[in-house]
């Protein structure tokens, strides 16, 4: 603005400009194009890693071009005018100067979104002193996932499974996977946190199938699956190092990261057309040998089994084959419509538009939640059947006079993982959709769905599971210092955290300490309004004695650190008022490995807290 404001008055004074003038003006000019140049070069090496300052980098950019012609027309007004400028030279550094305002107008939304976006991440890294101090804990987590799926292998490769050690084995693997997902939420690694725990659902499944079967099919497909959830996890990592092509906090991101669209008609467009034939098909060839799986299930294993009416009971034969007849139903359905929208365009997988078929068939795919959660009964009955030789030959001869060349175990698994397997394909055909192809918002829309169907399903099972887990709980508890809580009442409570901790408990009046105990290992079971601080007692049957329960809405949660010989100790006080003993409150002193541990504690903590206020409220 101050450049051409002495410009405009040169021309109005029409007398050339003085070296000194001139000099000033080249000198703002030169400082304005060079303070662009160097912002468009920091926010090119940060577009590497952060898909945001794509759209500032491309404005900056526009700022530098206008700024070059700028000063260009300037030099020509500055020194080879030997007059005033004229009123065309002024005209032209005016038309100049309105591109710079624009450019400059441009940027700013872009600038306030980049800032927006950048003040939001680092507030979710708040606590940590950097990136690299994330990544860090990232990849102690992931070693310890591997460490924990190590140990849940050396579980199952023995001869004879222990039951305990088994159990204790996935447990170890399940709260590593968590605390590793929740980390990556910090660095908002979502997709690759959601195929961590999709890996990891699916491998805890066939880990149970393998533990109870001990088959070779079945060790083959842990090993899979086992696999499977090893390349999420470096998957997850390298997306955290900064690996991955583009940065994950993109607001401006194409849905499902799809790829940009092609110039027509060039190689990349060819390229991408082949990419999502190949993607289209396979969900068109994984659909009709699913089907085909499915019918195998119904008329060779099923519709056989039921004829044999002293092979196996009505009820385990229920259980055993779930709703498999619906699911095959709804899939037959759900192919044909693929089947005919594939004909409207002649064939075509490339151009063809299925997104919309997915969402229309969402709410069906729903029939599978009974299969889902029955699926872990299912096998324990498979397992307990084939443990009868009769009912095993006759497994036998119907797998040889079929041909069929897996065993039943085998095709139960499928429709437990058909769900999931959609979420991965049609994440590959958003990845090859432009986004001016007819199919693409209905593609990204479908995966969505699919994602969201998904994870109602998943829950549903993990409710049930936690109902299950709950109930077996509350059966095994009992004490003769404090009032067992009804665990069962809610059929919603939910079981937060476990782990063995040692802790100190000890009372406390008028500031006076009374009854104070050395810190002893405790199971510690954190539900969603209580606290349990439990020992094991093997000789009886109900094994769990209560110590002491306290409700975590009423408790203060103070995170402290404790002095000791072997150095600095993590701990964490809840202290409330002891309901048994008026006048008294109860301190309770849980010890942590490490400060992280504490933290996920302390965080769900006042989760529970502020759900428990709400329901209150």
């Amino acid at each position: 603005r101050h450049m051409m404001e002495s410009l405009q008055q040169q021309h109005r004074q029409y007398r050339p400009l003085s070296d000194a003038e001139r000099g000033s003006l080249v000198k703002e000019a030169s400082t304005a194009s060079t303070t662009t140049m160097k912002l468009i070069a920091m926010l090119r090496e940060q577009s590497k890693a952060n898909r945001n300052s794509l759209v500032l980098l491309q404005s900056c950019k526009d700022i530098g071009k206008s700024f070059a012609l700028l000063v260009k027309a300037l030099s020509l007004v500055l020194f080879k005018a030997t007059s005033g400028p004229t009123v065309e030279q002024v005209q032209k550094v005016e038309t100049i100067w309105k591109r710079v305002t624009v450019a400059l107008k441009n940027t700013a939304p872009a600038a306030k979104k980049y800032l927006l976006i950048e003040e939001r991440h680092a507030k979710r890294l708040d606590g940590l002193q950097d990136q690299t101090e994330l990544l860090s804990s990232l990849l102690g987590l992931a070693r310890e996932t591997t460490n924990a799926v190590k140990n849940l292998d050396s579980v199952l490769y023995q001869e004879v499974v222990d039951p305990m050690a088994f159990a204790e084995g996935a447990r170890d693997v399940q709260r590593a996977i968590d605390q590793l997902v929740e980390l990556a939420g910090d660095i908002e690694a979502t997709d690759e946190a959601d195929q961590v725990r999709e890996a990891h659902e699916t491998y805890i499944a066939v880990a149970k199938l393998y533990f109870r079967t001990h088959t070779d099919w079945s060790q083959k497909v842990y090993k899979q699956r086992r696999g499977e959830v090893a390349q999420s996890i470096a998957t997850l990592i390298r997306a955290a190092s900064g690996l991955n092509k583009m940065g994950k906090s993109a607001a401006d991101a194409p849905v499902g990261g799809a790829e940009p669209a092609a110039t027509p008609g060039s190689e990349e467009e060819e390229k991408q057309k082949r990419n999502r034939k190949h993607a289209v098909s396979e969900i068109f060839t994984t659909e009709e040998t699913y089907l085909r799986s499915l019918k195998i299930v119904i008329e060779s294993f099923s519709r056989r089994l039921s004829l044999e009416t002293n092979m196996i009971t009505s009820a385990d034969l229920e259980l055993l084959f779930s709703n498999v007849d619906v699911l095959f139903a709804t899939n037959l359905k759900f192919f044909q419509a693929l089947l005919a929208r594939l004909s409207e365009y002649k064939n075509d997988y490339s151009a063809c538009k299925i997104g919309d078929i997915f969402v229309e068939y969402a709410d069906s795919f729903l029939v599978y939640t009974d299969y889902v959660n029955k699926f872990d009964s299912a096998l324990e009955v498979l397992q307990r059947n084939q443990a009868n030789p009769k009912f095993s030959k006759f497994l036998q001869k119907i797998m040889a006079e079929g041909k069929i060349p897996l065993d039943l175990g085998a095709y139960l698994i499928n429709p437990v993982q058909r769900l999931p397997r959609y979420e991965l394909l049609l994440r590959e055909v958003v990845k090859h959709t432009p986004e001016g192809h007819i199919d693409y918002q209905s593609v990204n829309e479908a995966q969505a769905t699919l994602k969201e169907v998904n994870e109602r399903i998943n829950q549903n099972k993990r409710d049930q599971e936690m109902r299950t887990k709950v109930r077996q709980l509350h059966s095994m508890m009992w004490s003769d210092m404090c009032v067992v809580p009804d665990l069962v009442k809610r059929p919603d409570c939910m079981l937060v955290r476990d782990a063995v901790l040692d802790v100190a408990i000890h009372f406390v009046r008028k500031d006076k300490t009374r009854d104070k105990e050395r810190a002893k290992p405790y199971q510690v079971y954190m539900f969603d309004e209580l606290m349990v601080f439990a020992r094991e007692k093997k000789e009886r049957e109900k094994n769990i004695y209560l110590r002491s329960v306290i409700r975590i809405v009423a408790s203060k949660v103070q995170p402290i650190d404790l002095d000791q010989k072997e150095g600095c100790i993590a701990a964490l006080q809840l202290t409330s008022e002891d309901d048994s003993r008026p006048g008294f409150q109860i301190v309770h002193t849980l010890q942590f490995a490490n400060p992280r541990e504490r933290a996920l504690w302390v965080a769900s903590l006042h989760t529970c807290k502020e759900s428990a206020a709400l329901s209150i409220d």
